[in-house]
């Protein structure tokens, strides 16, 4: 993974530290949205913790292909399709 090269900081005082670009909360409210990254289908999407049943608790690296898939399937077995509008709570 590469190092962090940005901050992000909420509530007060913005820390000074070499080779680190500290944005205050405030300035992203206004900024617009950021670029989008470039991700490949490998990259990781998301950790998933195991429970540790039956060990130490481990964490799954979910894959954005596998992310992308599964978002496909559960659309095409609910009916729900890109203009659809679902609800979670």
């Amino acid at each position: 993974m590469d190092e962090a090269v940005d901050c992000v900081v909420v509530g007060a005082g913005v820390p000074s530290l070499p080779g680190l670009s500290v944005v205050p909360f405030e300035e992203l409210l206004t900024a617009g949205a950021p670029p989008r990254p470039h991700v490949h289908p490998g990259d990781v999407a998301s950790i998933q913790f195991t429970s540790g049943t039956s060990g130490p608790s481990k964490g799954a690296q979910i894959p954005h292909a596998h992310s992308h898939l599964l978002a496909e399937l559960n659309g095409e077995l609910l009916g729900v399709d890109g203009d659809s509008v679902i609800f979670t709570e």
